[in-house]
């Protein structure tokens, strides 16, 4: 229950007064406006103490000593932001729930004393993890901008601990995609002064790395967790990290050679600009949520639209274009995205499982079965709406 606001000296006096001219609890109450029970303290405290000055108070007993105290204010003080649990080592004996700003007065308006709230789906967070079929290693918040710099020092500080925290053996290999920042010559020249043997990767392939479905685990836990800021943010990614168990790390390694041994499928549209159906544009634009002024901009683009074709006697007379996007147009491959997005959406599942790269469609599964199971499903859901999927690339 919260404390109450502390009755002024001046009222208190009133209340002797008038009990000591006789009236009661209940007259004095209902004259002064006060509850019955604050009536009754203050007369006793009168009549114990004979005053209504304020007593010294002795104060709730320390709980933690004065080393701890010391070690206490050097963490808040070289971030002030310290969240509770990152403190608990000095504070063996206290649970703590809230999150604090630890400063000094006169300086809540310092950045550093700021904490950044997030509004409206704002705000995130880049990290970097790492993990192996014994477990998950550390994860590493990265600030500001990433870089071969920065990508090099996260490596420096939390391969080598993962490795001898999951208890690896000499003939571990480090997995990355090929990123820019992983493949300078900077990290490669410093990969092999460290002596870290790398996975080879082939440029421009699906991310089939198992960590891809911790992301997505983690992504879901946080979610549920809502944080309300970017701390938060963060602290809940270190928590459900270190949360996930070695049995999930483990299944997924398992699967890793299934999964690399190639069942998968890529399929290419057939002509899929020129296979767009219009009313379908215009459907899937509005379905969308695009302003009804902005589809009728984009159809009076559409209107009437004529064209010719160049062979080799010449050209062809002018004829109506009635389907398809026009090519060239800086607007079309927004709008195609659109109208695939819509069409996709009852079969698509995330990534890595379905991934679409301008008009090819990766589809990778467990299993050749499923492959060609979820392959039948687009078929259908895109061939009903007047596009067609390939047969023939694989």
């Amino acid at each position: 229950m919260p404390r109450s606001k502390e009755i002024k000296k001046q009222m208190r006096n009133k209340v002797i007064e008038i009990y000591q001219s006789g009236k009661g609890y209940k007259a004095i109450s209902k004259a002064l406006g006060l509850l019955r029970t604050t009536v009754r303290a203050i007369i006793y405290k009168w009549q114990k103490h004979g005053t209504m000055e304020n007593l010294p108070r002795s104060g709730r007993p320390t709980k933690i000593t004065p080393r701890a105290q010391r070690q206490l204010i050097q963490e808040v003080t070289k971030d002030p932001q310290q969240h509770p649990k990152n403190c608990r080592p000095h504070l063996p004996q206290l649970r703590s729930v809230t999150h604090y700003i630890w400063r000094k007065s006169n300086t809540a308006f310092q950045k550093k004393n700021i904490t950044p709230t997030v509004k409206y789906g704002g705000g995130s967070v880049m990290v970097w993890g790492c993990s192996a079929a014994s477990g998950p290693g550390r994860l590493a918040v990265i600030n500001g901008t990433m870089n071969s710099a920065v990508y090099q020092k996260i490596l420096k500080e939390n391969v080598r601990p993962s490795v001898c925290d999951l208890k690896l053996k000499r003939t571990w290999v480090l997995q990355q995609d090929n990123d820019p920042k992983h493949t300078s010559k900077s990290t490669s020249e410093w990969l092999k002064k460290n002596k870290m043997k790398t996975l080879e990767w082939p440029s421009q392939s699906p991310d089939l790395n198992p960590i891809e479905m911790l992301w997505h685990d983690l992504k879901k836990v946080v979610h549920a967790r809502k944080p309300s800021n970017v701390a938060e943010l963060q602290q809940f990614c270190k928590d459900e990290w270190a949360k996930i168990p070695p049995q999930r790390c483990n299944r997924l390694s398992a699967s890793y050679g299934k999964r690399l041994i190639a069942v998968v499928a890529a399929k290419d549209l057939e002509k899929a600009y020129d296979r767009v159906p219009r009313e379908e544009l215009w459907y899937c634009m509005r379905k969308s949520g695009v302003a009804e002024k902005y589809v009728r901009v984009v159809q009076d683009m559409y209107e009437r639209s004529r064209t010719v074709v160049r062979c080799a006697v010449g050209q062809t007379e002018e004829f109506n274009v009635e389907v398809g996007l026009h090519q060239g147009s800086a607007l079309s491959p927004f709008l195609f995205a659109m109208v695939m997005d819509q069409l996709s959406e009852e079969v698509r599942q995330e990534s890595p499982w379905t991934m679409m790269i301008a008009d090819d469609i990766v589809i990778c599964s467990e299993s050749r079965e499923q492959v060609e199971e979820n392959l039948e499903r687009w078929r259908f859901a895109l061939e009903r709406r007047g596009m067609k999927v390939s047969r023939n690339q694989l």
